[in-house]
């Protein structure tokens, strides 16, 4: 059901359609931020070759969709492992990562419905794995780029900003700010 409300949505911007009252799908009106309808977009025309009014619904579209996912979940789990392997304290057991791969959730979330929460997740884990690095521009652009596909990635950013004011010098965290905001 998402799937196809979400070509829907961004078939209408496809067409030319740029106010979002007037983009909707199956499921009613888009209420998702710009990255998700750019995405999105991209995937339907560019990538899986939809038409602007095709709900690249058929089983051949949708396959191919699921591959796509396959590899941001792939991708996703690469930077989550990464980002539990550089904890300093080391307060990860290693059994907690054989739960993550095995996780119904996160296979369902990614490959079998193909939610915007996946992609908004790997750029939110992309921004943890680089605060831990202290590259805190990259850092900020990555949790801005989540945000602007879902805004639930928002969440991070009151503890994201008590840490790079807390541990960088003030230019550095005004850059890491602006970052975000453009």
């Amino acid at each position: 059901i998402d799937w196809r409300a979400y070509m829907d949505e961004v078939g209408g911007f496809l067409r030319g359609e740029r106010d979002y009252t007037k983009l909707e799908g199956d499921t009613g009106p888009l209420v998702y931020p710009a990255g998700f309808v750019y995405l999105y977009a991209i995937l339907k025309k560019h990538i899986l070759g939809c038409a602007d009014d095709d709900a690249c619904a058929d089983a051949r579209d949708v396959r191919f969709a699921q591959y796509v996912f396959t590899v941001i979940y792939v991708a996703h789990l690469a930077v989550t492992l990464a980002t539990y392997r550089g904890c300093r304290n080391a307060s990860v057991p290693p059994y907690a990562l054989v739960l993550l791969v095995m996780s119904k959730r996160l296979h369902s979330v990614f490959v079998l419905r193909m939610f915007n929460d996946g992609v908004a997740s790997f750029f939110a884990h992309a921004a943890i794995f680089f605060a831990q690095r202290r590259r805190w521009p990259l850092a900020f652009f990555l949790l801005s780029l989540g945000v602007s596909v879902k805004m639930n990635v928002l969440l991070a950013l009151p503890p994201a900003l008590v840490l790079v004011v807390g541990s960088t010098k003030p230019s550095t965290a005004m850059l890491s700010v602006f970052v975000f905001a453009a």
